[in-house]
């Protein structure tokens, strides 16, 4: 036995179903951004000994939008590991007193295209560090852009 739905549950139906359809739709303003997009990409390059910590500075004109790419790793002595690298990356603060970074947030790493540190960096000066997570047993040859305000 078929059962005929009224009309008025149809009509009810479509406009329940129109309405959750526009909900999807905001009508809403939206505040302006306050943090900058990324208008600088820098390059930094260099040997990283077994258990040790480089740093590099730059400097962001305005806060915005910071993303660290560890785009590349080599061994130094040219034996390729069997195993992808994985190195640290961290961004912070640099001290001037002690001549570190005062790391803000860090992550371990391996090399490719994707950012493995994204986030929104402070005006003024900034640095990145790179250090051996405890796996190097030889040299390696890394590189690192930073892209930002």
């Amino acid at each position: 036995m078929m059962k005929v739905l009224s009309r008025s549950v149809v009509v009810a139906l479509i406009l329940l179903t129109a309405a959750c359809a526009q909900s999807d739709t905001s009508t809403s303003t939206t505040e302006p951004s306050t943090t900058a997009p990324p208008s600088a990409v820098e390059s930094f390059s260099g040997t990283l000994q077994p258990a040790g910590t480089n740093l590099h500075t730059f400097t962001v004109k305005e806060t915005g939008y910071v993303e660290i790419t560890l785009i590349g790793v080599v061994p130094q002595l040219g034996s390729e590991p069997s195993a992808p690298i994985t190195l640290g990356l961290g961004i912070g603060t640099p001290d001037t007193f002690s001549g570190t970074c005062l790391v803000l947030y860090k992550v371990n790493a391996q090399a490719g295209t994707a950012a493995q540190i994204i986030g929104t960096a402070t005006a003024g000066p900034d640095c990145l560090t790179v250090f051996d997570v405890g796996s190097l047993s030889q040299p390696v040859i890394y590189t690192v852009t930073v892209a930002h305000s």
